[in-house]
């Protein structure tokens, strides 16, 4: 981190103190119903209520809930944690990343993408077809794909935003919240302390990914160990990744709304 500039280091520190700030206020407003992962959109839908906003990371998620359940919307849990949510987070705030001269979306997946067998909606939501695993593949490609079309969306429409995903590599935190194995980090902590990064490590790839002025030719890559990797063949194809992102914004009701906001 010791390449990035001074003016960009200054950037990104004082966009993060006023997105702490917020972000801490928010948190006192959170809804005690955990199966309700709806995030309260009054405010996004007036953007300038926020100033400014040059980089937004999205690294909610959950792994392995142990039996499928959906949200008070009506979406598998993993799914609406780890993907969805993002996704209407970055259509809503999209309008404000534009006004930025360098603005950058961080999109945090995982290697276990590879293994997700569908990101269609009806097989996501099909209680029959889940498993803790799985369903967390399914959400982690989602936000592979979302990202490249996104991408997409940002150069054919000239803004100056762009949009990369990364695997930030295997890191010690409490994702296994949901899953009922949390107990298992405690047993084997000495190994866990050995083999997994740390979360000030694990944040590296997506603070690179961030600042760097490297990365600023790297729309809509996949990175791994700081290295573009090449997606999985389901991830390449154009017309699944739009498809998801149709879907996605039926989904949280942004059909109307997002059109407005992307012709402005």
């Amino acid at each position: 981190m010791t390449a990035i500039k001074g003016h960009r280091r200054r950037r990104a520190h004082q966009s993060a103190e006023y997105q702490t700030s917020w972000i801490n206020n928010s948190s006192k407003q959170q809804p005690t119903d955990e199966s309700g992962l709806r995030l309260d959109t009054q405010d996004f839908d007036q953007p300038h209520k926020v100033p400014r906003l040059d980089i937004l990371i999205c690294n909610a998620g959950v792994l392995r809930v142990p039996v499928f359940t959906k949200t008070v919307d009506g979406f598998e849990k993993t799914w609406q944690c780890n993907y969805l949510g993002h996704f209407l987070l970055v259509e809503l705030l999209l309008p404000l990343l534009s006004k930025s001269q360098d603005g950058r979306i961080i999109n945090v997946s995982s290697v276990l993408y590879e293994y997700a067998d569908s990101v269609r909606f009806d097989v996501v939501n099909d209680s029959k077809r889940y498993g803790g695993m799985i369903a967390y593949s399914r959400s982690k490609m989602a936000q592979v794909m979302y990202t490249r079309h996104l991408a997409k969306l940002l150069e054919d429409r000239n803004l100056p935003v762009t949009a990369a995903v990364c695997h930030p590599g295997n890191v010690d935190t409490n994702i296994l919240r949901e899953s009922g194995y949390s107990w298992l980090s405690v047993v084997f902590r000495p190994i866990v302390w050995f083999i997994l990064k740390t979360e000030n490590d694990g944040a590296q790839m997506p603070l690179y990914l961030a600042l760097s002025e490297k990365s600023q030719k790297s729309n809509g890559q996949y990175f791994r160990d700081f290295a573009v990797h090449e997606v999985v063949e389901k991830c390449k194809q154009s017309v699944a990744c739009e498809t998801l992102y149709e879907e996605s914004r039926q989904a949280v009701g942004l059909s109307t709304l997002s059109r407005k906001y992307h012709q402005q």
